[in-house]
């Protein structure tokens, strides 16, 4: 008997749909069919391509209630919110198609007496390995300029939004007319067979630190690219300068988008403790304002947790971190909403965070804010990057010119934002340093990371 997996509705515990876990041989002719789409795919002219693009974003837009719903309903997050990211691909599908013709244009180099230029050409089938927080952004953020290119696509999707994955492959089947992208839905132990099959040319991944230490060793061995966008634990660094009452307003509604579940987020405040009692309270004040509850109505501005183990593993944190002398100002409790058996969380606030905490060194993937206090400028830096993380960043402070310098060559991550929480957007490179990856997605060098990147020579 198949191996299956199960999603589950996270507003209510209730079963959504079964799925039967792929044999090796249907991995392996989904390999093949992507395989055989791709060689075709990659002949195709860049104006043809955009114009699938522009088609899969036209389809988009016309099912986005239906899409919507659907990623409501396996992971949670509010249907204001889902309908916010169907939009957000179809904005993206619209940034590649403007400047996919000049960003993969070929590039004359000066080479004294000879014809020479650089070529951005398709690698060829690229296994993407997506997370459910985002279960039709991430996917569109890697798979949009990879098609560009002129690669195909093996998507193995978390296993809680596979409804998801499914209705990804149908609509840029539909759109494209070829099986350019696949879904496969594999048991974890079969994701070695595919990295390493000798159809599948490079590896994306956008998930935990432990499965992308995994994923790299496998590519690595057999010399296969990676790009790894995993955990991220973000600091904001709050100067005295600020208008408390609008940062805090800002930073609470930023952090508990999708129920807290997102890697850019603030994560880690470091407040100029001159200010700790009205920062303390004008946060508490925002968090008031949370409407918690079901994630299809429409004046809820906060749904459930993605799965009862993800809670129950933020919960195990936070019990931790106060037992280390974190101070809970409010939260730290689960919530049950209309009798259902919903995976809610109680928004969450820890203050008096220390370097030594697991709040300040661990990911806190849920509906939590920890504020650490600085007393200068510069412990407030060295707070910023005591971490094994380095993804985004920000800075608060009227004082822009010291801001941007601090930004550019003192903070480590591979985003930092000034007097704005940190997002992501199609023209903006996305990734990070340290332990959050290597490798940038969105902008120009998404479209670059994966290509082969060829010089051709005329003698």
């Amino acid at each position: 008997m198949k191996k299956e997996y199960q999603t589950i509705n996270p507003s209510n515990g209730q079963r959504l749909n079964t799925y039967q876990v792929f044999t090796l041989p249907e991995i392996d002719q989904t390999i093949e069919k992507v395989k055989n789409a791709q060689s075709l795919w990659r002949s195709h002219a860049i104006d043809q391509r955009i114009e699938s693009v522009e088609r899969i974003k036209s389809l988009l837009l016309q099912n986005i209630d239906q899409y919507a719903r659907l990623i409501t309903n396996e992971m949670g997050k509010t249907l204001k919110e889902s309908i916010a990211e169907i939009k957000k691909c179809a904005f993206l599908c619209d940034y590649y198609a403007e400047h996919a013709v000049a960003m993969l244009s070929s590039q004359k180099i000066d080479y004294p007496g000879l014809n020479a230029e650089r070529v951005f050409a398709p690698l060829g089938v690229i296994y993407m390995i997506m997370p459910w927080n985002f279960p039709f952004w991430q996917v569109f953020r890697a798979a949009i300029p990879n098609i560009l290119i002129g690669n195909g696509i093996v998507l193995k999707h978390a296993e809680n939004v596979i409804g998801s994955a499914c209705a990804i492959e149908s609509l840029f089947t539909q759109a494209i007319g070829q099986l350019i992208l696949s879904n496969v839905v594999i048991d974890l132990a079969h994701s070695e067979h595919i990295i390493k099959h000798r159809d599948i040319a490079a590896v994306t991944l956008t998930g935990s630190n432990r499965a992308g230490s995994i994923v790299a060793k496998q590519a690595g061995e057999v010399c296969k690219k990676t790009v790894l966008e995993l955990g991220g634990s973000d600091a904001y660094i709050i100067r005295r300068d600020v208008d408390v009452e609008a940062v805090a307003k800002e930073i609470v509604h930023v952090r508990m988008l999708n129920s807290g579940q997102v890697c850019i987020s603030p994560k880690r405040l470091i407040v100029d403790k001159s200010i700790k009692v009205a920062f303390e309270k004008a946060v508490l004040n925002a968090i008031s304002k949370i409407n918690i509850g079901d994630p299809l109505a429409e004046n809820t501005t906060m749904g459930p947790m993605a799965r009862l183990d993800l809670r129950d593993n933020l919960h195990r944190q936070i019990e931790v971190s106060i037992e280390q002398s974190a101070k809970l100002l409010t939260g730290g409790k689960f919530l049950e909403i209309d009798n259902a058996q919903g995976f809610y969380y109680a928004p969450t606030v820890l203050t008096d965070v220390t370097p030594s905490m697991l709040a300040f060194q661990e990911e806190m993937f849920g509906p939590v804010i920890a504020i650490s206090y600085s007393g200068s400028d510069e412990e407030a830096i060295e707070l910023a990057n005591n971490s094994q993380y380095g993804l985004g960043s920000a800075i608060f402070t009227k004082d822009i010119e010291y801001a941007k310098e601090v930004a550019e060559k003192r903070i480590e991550a591979g985003m930092c934002f000034i007097n704005q929480c940190v997002a992501s957007h199609p023209a903006l490179p996305f990734g990070g340093v340290k332990q959050s990856g290597y490798g940038r997605e969105c902008s120009l060098e998404a479209l670059r990371e994966l290509a082969n990147i060829k010089t051709v020579l005329i003698g």
